[in-house]
């Protein structure tokens, strides 16, 4: 049975760390979509706009690369545990839930501020 455990949250781990990569190439993606905006665009109106979002996307860039450290300890604590047959703890199963709850809530900010930066975009080129 602890094995079974074991390999569930192995599984989730390295689905946890496709999503974070997917958030990652997304940012990027939302950032050169700015680049591409603040090189056609000479208009002030939307610069104030423009920085905030600029302002987001670093930001994102640094929670992004916490979640990534905090999942690697995850894994590295339950390769330990596969490794060493230690037995589950109720501190690793909570920090487990703990990431598992804060990374959904990230995806959600993550979606929300994409849909703004998109609809940003579209209004944009709706004006011009």
């Amino acid at each position: 049975m602890a094995d079974l455990n074991l390999y569930i949250l192995l599984h989730e781990n390295e689905a946890q760390k496709k999503t974070l990569q997917c958030l990652r190439e997304e940012n990027l993606n939302m950032k050169n979509h700015l680049l591409k905006t603040i090189k056609q665009l000479n208009k002030n109106q939307y610069l104030k706009k423009i920085e905030f979002f600029q302002s987001e996307f670093i930001q994102q860039d640094l929670i992004i690369d916490i979640f990534r450290t905090d999942q690697a300890q995850l894994l590295q604590s339950i390769t330990l545990e596969k490794n060493e047959n230690i037995k589950r703890s109720a501190s690793r199963d909570n920090k487990f839930l703990k990431f598992r709850k804060e990374l959904r809530k990230y995806e959600l900010a993550f979606i929300a501020l994409k849909f703004k930066f998109y609809t940003f975009l579209q209004n944009i080129r709706d004006n011009d």
